[in-house]
């Protein structure tokens, strides 16, 4: 079984419910945030030649080019392939995920080694996918009514609904595989002002000795 650590926080939840909100607000009470995101997409730059390798011929016959006029990735490209073809998703997640989770534990070993008391936050949208759920001491799983969520995504990402509904409906099923791993998981719902949900993130925290 894996070793929690203490002042780790897990944090997830559905796609446009509010997990960045949540983020700046514990990184504004001085929690260290690690945000996966741009770890992952450091990676992905640092991999693209790996990648364009691996996947071209099968974007080619998509009608697809993996790299772009700059000579680097299209990730825009490459993320609409792994949408489309559910196999090619699954060999790049093994491919990429384990060295995504690599740099995710250099930067939480750096921050316990800066200051070990301080609480650290794990921003990662598809955490349930590493092995570092476990060893959370508890996670985060920020809901929001499915409404609520389309349009905060489509003002955000500026995408077809199609495109959004489709994303919602591919995550459907991440709060189940947190059970399935035992987490000891916390639902917040985001579906008022931002100072609603500073106070239910307070009173949890406050709850798990934070």
């Amino acid at each position: 079984m894996a070793k929690k650590i203490a002042n780790l926080i897990g944090l997830a939840g559905q796609s446009c419910a509010g997990k960045n909100i949540v983020a700046d607000l514990l990184a504004e009470k001085g929690y260290a945030v690690i945000d996966a995101d741009k770890v992952a997409h450091a990676v992905l730059q640092e991999q693209g030649e790996a990648i364009i390798e691996r996947f071209a011929a099968h974007a080619e016959k998509r009608g697809l080019r993996l790299r772009g006029q700059d000579g680097l990735l299209d990730r825009k490209a490459l993320s609409v392939l792994l949408f489309l073809e559910p196999a090619l998703l699954a060999e790049h997640e093994a491919f990429i995920l384990p060295k995504i989770e690599e740099r995710i534990r250099i930067l939480i070993a750096d921050a316990l080694l800066e200051q070990p008391n301080r609480p650290i936050i794990l921003n990662a949208p598809t955490l349930h996918k590493t092995s570092l759920t476990p060893e959370c001491s508890f996670i985060l799983y920020i809901k929001a009514p499915f409404f609520i969520r389309l349009i905060r995504g489509k003002r955000r990402d500026n995408i077809s609904l199609c495109r959004l509904i489709a994303r919602f409906l591919q995550q459907r099923d991440f709060f189940t595989q947190y059970l399935l791993q035992n987490a000891d998981i916390v639902s917040v719902v985001n579906a008022g002002s931002v100072q609603a949900l500073r106070k239910k993130i307070e009173h949890i925290l406050r709850e798990k000795g934070f």
